[in-house]
């Protein structure tokens, strides 16, 4: 139980840092264009 735990919590904080990795590349992008 604690091992699914912990491996769901992994896959949460690589969710969260790719969702933000492509937050930042997103802005990025937009201010190269401007």
């Amino acid at each position: 139980m604690v091992r699914k735990f912990d491996r769901e919590l992994k896959l949460e904080a690589i969710r969260m840092a790719v969702s933000l990795g492509r937050k930042i590349d997103g802005e990025s992008y937009h201010r190269v264009q401007a």
